[in-house]
Formats: structure tokens, C-alpha cells, sequence
């Protein structure tokens, strides 16, 4: 025990020594190594984490264009296909389409909800009947919305 710590690392695969002096001796070797730190090697590790980045900055920018094209292309058409809420405020006899393709009058009292889309100047009224679906009818958008 009286070598320098590195000469007795060199004799740590001796042959003659049973494994319990082997685990003692390199017990005592690695208190009295001094204790190696890692240093960044700023340089090295600065290219190799800008390549990186770069790499994949580009890979997330195109998927960044494709994901904000992509909700621009579904915000426009739910915007597109979302009716606005429109409550009567007087009783009005309608002629609506019903979902079975009949024409029929209903007298609509007031305080009924309506959905209302309009496109190319023509709004186009939308009421729910449970269990059948939707009935509609088409009106003038300037003479409806007064």
C-alpha cells in the first residue's frame, strides 16, 4: 500500500490476488485518485448543438406551415359552415322545406331559435324538429335582416 495509487492500479488484475484484496485494493486506489471532472468542449459541443438545432429547425418549420395552413383551411370552413343563432321576436307563419323533401307552412311563435346562413345574398333559415332533422327555407338576405 505504499506505491503511488497508479502503480497499484497497474497490479489490480494480478493474478495472485483473491478477489476480496482485489476489491479492497481498488477501494483504496479510488479515494486517493483525484477526481476527474468533465469539461464542456464548448467549441465541439456548440457546433454539434447548432447542427442539431438546424437540422431541426427545418423540419419544424415546414410542419409549422403545414399545421397553420391546415387551421386556416378548417377554421375557414367551420367559419363558413356555422350558422348564426337568430330568435323570432314576433309569430310568423313560414313555408319550410321539410327533411323528407314536402313543403309545409308552420306557424312559428315567438322566441323560436332559428340557425341563419347567408351566401351570395340569400339566407337561408334553418329550424330543428326532433327526430325528423332540419327544415329550411330560403329568404332574401336585405328584406329578412331589417
Amino acid at each position: 500500500m505504499r506505491l503511488s495509487p497508479q502503480a497499484r492500479l497497474a497490479h489490480i488484475n494480478d493474478v495472485d490476488l483473491v478477489a476480496a484484496d482485489r476489491a479492497t485494493l481498488r477501494r483504496s486506489v479510488q479515494v486517493q485518485l483525484p477526481i476527474r471532472r468533465l469539461r464542456w468542449r464548448w467549441r465541439r459541443s456548440w457546433l454539434a448543438r447548432r447542427s442539431w438545432l438546424d437540422d431541426l429547425s427545418q423540419a419544424t418549420f415546414a410542419t409549422g406551415i403545414a399545421c397553420a395552413a391546415l387551421s386556416i383551411l378548417f377554421v375557414t370552413a367551420g367559419w363558413q359552415a356555422t350558422a348564426t343563432a337568430y330568435i323570432h321576436s314576433e309569430t310568423e307563419e313560414i313555408p319550410f322545406r321539410m327533411p323528407e323533401g314536402g313543403l309545409l307552412r308552420m306557424k312559428i311563435p315567438a322566441g323560436t331559435k332559428f340557425g341563419i346562413k347567408q351566401r351570395n345574398g340569400i339566407a337561408t333559415e334553418r329550424l330543428w324538429i326532433p327526430g325528423r332533422g332540419y327544415a329550411w327555407t330560403q329568404l332574401y338576405a336585405r328584406s329578412y335582416w331589417r
